[in-house]
């Protein structure tokens, strides 16, 4: 969908996942899942309200014989990458899971209790277990059909910190309870676009963060933000100016 791309040397692999689902007070409208980080003095994106992701483990190459859905070059297609692109999915459901507690997956019998499967999260988040171990200990199967290949951020030359983000857009699985970590989590918020952009709310957004919401907004109903999405051709790669972000914080 996009050009090959190299990666900078500098910027850190990650995903992140945007999960979606209609409004709960019959209103139309959709929500997607927001996460408020914890409060770090080393982290730019200290106390942000951000989407559930993070960095690639370099072991979520071993979940691809795990997984449904398209295959390692399929997803490397998508994501105009020679390959590992399928690392990109695996990494924003495992975030997912870690952060706000909810899995894009199957089990023997069908779908899976997140709740049952706590124990994991700390593990997985520590790097005591890899989501290869995680499946084959629950004989899950991480289910990416839904994925939706949303957007391509690159953090600017400059910074402390540099990522080289996915995003990608999601169904909220049904029946799931969201429930933060405590950790990268301090508080989770099903939100609309319009709430999550209140000034009144007086959340830090970062610029990719306001962008997206921006986008969502333009959609009354989760199903058809995520159709957009799945129809989105030729991703381009985005990069914020420095000057931008500057002014961004500064509006905090």
């Amino acid at each position: 969908m996009s050009g090959r791309h190299a990666p900078p040397a500098d910027a850190r692999l990650a995903a992140s996942l945007l999960l979606l689902r209609d409004r709960d007070d019959g209103q139309p409208g959709l929500e997607v899942l927001m996460l408020r980080r914890a409060e770090r003095g080393d982290d730019m994106r200290s106390g942000a309200a951000v989407f559930p992701g993070g960095v690639l483990d370099p072991r979520d190459r071993e979940a691809h014989a795990h997984s449904i859905g398209p295959s390692d070059d399929e997803a490397s297609r998508w994501l105009g990458l020679a390959e590992g692109g399928l690392d990109y999915l695996v990494a924003a459901v495992r975030e997912s899971f870690e952060e706000v507690g909810l899995l894009l997956a199957q089990g023997d019998a069908g779908g899976v209790d997140p709740a049952a499967l706590k124990p994991w999260r700390d593990r997985l988040q520590s790097g005591a277990a890899s989501m290869a171990e995680f499946c084959r200990a629950e004989g899950l199967r991480l289910d990416l059909r839904d994925l939706a290949y949303h957007s391509h951020w690159l953090t600017p030359p400059g910074l402390p910190q540099r990522f080289d983000t996915r995003f990608f857009a999601a169904p909220a699985p049904a029946g799931q309870v969201a429930e933060a970590d405590l950790g990268e989590a301090v508080e989770l918020m099903w939100l609309t676009p319009a709430q999550a952009l209140d000034p009144a709310r007086e959340l830090k957004l970062l610029p990719v963060t306001r962008r997206t919401l921006q986008e969502l907004s333009r959609f009354r109903r989760a199903h058809a933000a995520h159709e957009a999405a799945l129809e989105r051709q030729h991703i381009a790669l985005t990069m914020p100016h420095r000057p931008a972000l500057k002014k961004q914080e500064q509006q905090q």
